[in-house]
């Protein structure tokens, strides 16, 4: 038990030593099985920014440049909470921040077919997420702001394949899953700029930006490696990043840390 805090005081000081990006983000991580679990994990994830959205801003002062990776490549640091309900059921909820930003995000995952050491499943998802990102281009900043904001209302449909390797009866720890995953994720995003000029008695302005529907996709491989009440998930994710009217592909890795239950909703 000892060694278990030590880890999680570890990865939560490397959580809180990264420099996130993105000020409103979808999430492009998986971090799971294809197997219903209930336990509570604390992760590092990579995550697509929306604040490229650079169509709904028609005044250069305020376009944001493609080659400012830390808003291209977001990532996030989150909590996620899953109650499996029965065998072939789990309930999930998850919170995280990125750099200017929160999200909550609810998921369903369902079983569809168990073939041998081999499991399939669907997790679809919705998403609420919004932020803030100051954009200031005079070197006081008292007298000239503006605050670029987002809120996004969004779903996910991830895929998920599990193959789980054998372990014997004697031996049955650690249980290692190999899993593989796809989703697609939308999101319907407003933005909107307030402005502030002036010091004391400054004007304040608000001038909305109109809205987007953006269209994202990820796929990614992780190895889930379970003790009898913890597990770490390792991952590597290709994600697909809408910019304008261009997508980037991007990598990115994540990686959780968690603690697992037997207890369910129905035995």
């Amino acid at each position: 038990m000892h060694r278990f805090k030590c880890l999680l005081a570890c990865l939560l000081m490397g959580a809180a030593s990264i420099t996130l990006g993105a000020f409103s983000a979808l999430p492009s991580y998986f971090l799971e099985s294809a197997e219903p679990l209930s336990g509570v994990s604390l992760f590092v994830g990579p995550a697509v920014p929306l604040e490229n959205q650079g169509n709904l801003i028609t005044d250069e002062l305020y376009q944001i440049s493609e080659l400012d990776q830390d808003r291209i490549t977001g990532r996030v640091v989150g909590m996620n909470v899953k109650l499996r309900v029965y065998s072939d059921g789990e309930l999930g909820l998850c919170g995280y921040l990125s750099k200017h930003g929160v999200a909550a995000k609810l998921n369903w995952k369902q079983v569809l077919l168990r073939k041998g050491e081999n499991i399939l499943s669907l997790s679809p998802g919705f998403i609420s997420t919004s932020g803030g990102l100051d954009l200031n281009y005079y070197p006081v900043k008292l007298w000239y702001i503006h605050t670029l904001n987002s809120q996004a209302l969004g779903a996910e449909l991830p895929v998920i394949w599990t193959h789980k390797f054998p372990v014997s009866a004697k031996h049955p720890y650690p249980k290692i899953t190999f899993n593989a995953c796809a989703k697609a994720t939308y999101a319907h995003n407003k933005m909107h700029l307030r402005g502030r000029y002036g010091g004391w008695g400054a004007i304040e302005t608000t001038r909305d930006l109109g809205t987007a529907d953006v269209f994202t996709g990820s796929v990614g491989v992780n190895f889930q490696f379970r003790g009898k009440y913890c597990m770490l998930t390792p991952e590597v994710v290709i994600r697909l990043i809408p910019i304008d009217e261009n997508v980037k592909v991007k990598p990115g890795i994540g990686v959780s840390w968690g603690w697992l239950s037997d207890w369910s909703v129905f035995k």
